[in-house]
């Protein structure tokens, strides 16, 4: 587990040892609003790790092997682009202003 990852499980343990209901809504709402800019400097550091391996003479086949993605989201990664919704998670919501049922 990173540093990172260590630091924001300990404060999620501190927040549910909180008993004031409202006051740990409150701490977890600020996690949450954390989460964006922590996945956004996990991404640019991945993306790192990624130009740095290419430049040691790696492909995008063989980062996607390393990481578990296709060739081509390696490629992706490795340009910084963000990945998308998958096709089955698209399909699997509800239209909006649809009622479900």
């Amino acid at each position: 587990m990173t540093v990172m990852l260590e630091e924001m499980m300990a404060d999620l343990a501190k927040v549910r040892a909180i008993v004031d209901p409202a006051e740990r809504a409150v701490e977890l709402t600020r996690i949450i609003r954390d989460l964006p800019k922590m996945a956004a400097e996990i991404r640019a550091e991945r993306q790192a790790a990624f130009n740095e391996l290419q430049q040691a003479g790696w492909s995008h086949k063989q980062l996607g092997e390393l990481v578990g993605v296709a060739r081509n989201r390696a490629a992706q990664i490795s340009g910084g682009v963000p990945g998308g919704k998958r096709r089955r998670d698209v399909a699997a919501e509800p239209d909006e202003g649809v009622e479900p049922g």
